[in-house]
């Protein structure tokens, strides 16, 4: 095994994150992973800062995930952000299923959404990476 040098670093952030096609009824959706920059867009948007607390505000999560995660053959968004609106409105156990796949692809656990909530550790440390 060899240590990653930054060209394969780079080439593996240039690499599509993983795909599945799932079935709901006769209907056909094509998910994808999040990449670690549209993931942590997607985060900052459920968070509600309350003076010096934060919250997660969970309504309407599985859209908000899903305008994400679905995408065109292409590799495109199907969806943009102002779609979850009305994307809401799908059948929660088609919404259930979705997001289970689109979860999985973009590493998300339900600890990760427990974790939004709490308070972020304080900044230490020069900043600089250690060797």
């Amino acid at each position: 095994m060899a240590r990653i040098t930054k060209e394969g670093l780079r080439q593996r952030a240039a690499t599509a994150p993983p795909r599945e096609t799932v079935m709901c009824g006769e209907d056909e959706y094509l998910l994808q992973g999040m990449t670690g920059r549209q993931r942590d867009r997607w985060e900052t948007s459920l968070v509600v800062r309350r003076g010096k607390s934060r919250e997660v505000n969970t309504e309407n999560v599985r859209a908000t995930l899903l305008c994400q995660c679905l995408i065109n053959d292409d590799g495109t968004r199907l969806l943009s952000d102002g779609d979850a609106e009305w994307l809401g409105d799908l059948s929660a156990v088609d919404a259930d299923r979705l997001c289970d796949v689109a979860k999985r692809l973009s590493g998300i656990g339900e600890k990760d959404i427990e974790e939004l909530g709490k308070p972020s550790a304080e900044a230490g440390g020069s900043g600089s990476p250690s060797s």
